[in-house]
């Protein structure tokens, strides 16, 4: 079998799985969702949608995996109140019946495509990021990435996740149906619920992921450690670039709601919010986050035009090596800048103490949401 999707684009964005629901949507429903009453960005009111705008993870140490580390049975009922019904596929690594569960998701990828319509998928050619499938030519995969060249690249079928790094796992969604309309009141009132229950949500069985508030808790406890395993600073600082840019969302969101429903109180979470990503603003300046070396543009699948001139094809290939040798220059600066903060105590105690601030804003932005919900009862 050989298809390829054309006029699929995936969005980049903060976190990478909105901009592969963006494209998903987009492709199964001609769009995402529009806010009925205006006021806010689409990519923004998907983020509140989708939950994501609320939803927090760290892992014990707290590396680059706790903030990808998704509960969908807890996400995908929220995605349907979209009116897109969904199928998930998960493994992680070492599970027994990976092998089966590469199968499933290899298939699920082909039905998916014969319907027109892409598939989520992470870790595509070794990038723990969410990205989006978009072909398939005999034993290659064409895949959409939000990070690296705009243009779909092929991924061996063999090599579908988990790759060869220590957050990798296999994850491929994939919409089964769709309806033309939703609700968007009962879609706002089933995020603000999430948000509520998210939040206080309690540990993994095992002890290893924590949600929520306790995410912060469970954060301050690492930095106040004296000795961090290599690569612990980037873990932090991917951390803080991932909820500085979800809270931004969560405060535009909130404010939509007080705004456009009348919920007061969702002004008052706005607010909280925004404190919020303040406070998280502070830790990423501490941490930097060294980032993708050359993020590009929104991928898409469709085909840009040859201009037939060597020279200038020349020129902006030059450029665009100057380019990823200033970005690999600007991020080894943000990784070395990280290191030394997390080695020195005054410093680890300035972010411990704005994640402190972080969380008691969210308390804040929790109890009035929890309003929201009270007045939604009677």
């Amino acid at each position: 079998m050989e298809r390829v999707l054309t006029g699929v684009t995936l969005p980049r964005r903060w976190p990478s799985l909105l901009g592969a629901l963006e494209g998903l949507l987009a492709a199964v429903r001609g769009g995402t969702p529009a806010p009925p009453a205006g006021g806010i960005d689409s990519a923004d009111y998907l983020l509140g949608l989708s939950g994501l705008a609320f939803y927090t993870c760290v892992d014990l140490v707290v590396s680059s995996e706790g903030p990808t580390a998704y509960n969908f049975h807890q996400l995908l009922p929220l995605w349907e109140r979209l009116r897109v019904w969904f199928r998930y596929t998960g493994a992680a690594p070492g599970e027994p019946q990976m092998a089966a569960l590469r199968d499933q998701a290899r298939e699920q990828i082909r039905q998916s495509l014969d319907r027109g319509w892409p598939a989520i998928a992470y870790d595509l050619g070794g990038l723990a990021e969410y990205g989006l499938v978009v072909g398939l030519e005999g034993d290659r995969l064409l895949a959409l990435r939000p990070a690296g060249p705009p243009e779909p690249v092929a991924v061996s079928l063999a090599d579908l996740p988990p790759a060869d790094h220590p957050w990798s796992k296999l994850e491929v969604i994939t919409a089964v149906a769709a309806e033309p309309d939703f609700d968007p009141v009962a879609a706002e009132e089933a995020a603000v619920r999430f948000a509520v229950d998210h939040g206080w949500a309690p540990p993994s069985r095992d002890g290893w992921y924590y949600f929520g508030l306790r995410a912060y808790q469970a954060w301050r406890t690492a930095l106040g450690m004296p000795r961090h395993a290599p690569g612990t600073a980037q873990g932090m600082a991917y951390c803080a670039e991932y909820l500085w840019h979800v809270r931004q969302g969560a405060a535009r969101f909130c404010r939509y709601l007080a705004q456009n429903r009348g919920w007061e109180a969702a002004g008052r979470a706005a607010d909280a919010y925004a404190e919020a990503a303040e406070h998280l603003a502070a830790v990423r300046a501490i941490l930097p986050f060294a980032g993708p070396a050359v993020p590009g543009p929104s991928g898409t699948t469709a085909g840009s035009e040859a201009t037939g001139d060597a020279g200038a094809a020349g020129g902006a290939g030059a450029e665009a090596l100057a380019r990823a040798e200033a970005a690999t220059s600007q991020a080894e600066e943000a990784v070395a800048r990280a290191e030394a903060a997390l080695a020195d105590p005054e410093k680890r105690r300035a972010a411990a103490d704005a994640l402190y601030r972080a969380q008691q804003a969210e308390e804040r932005a929790l109890a009035a949401l929890e309003e929201v919900l009270r007045g939604l009862r009677w």
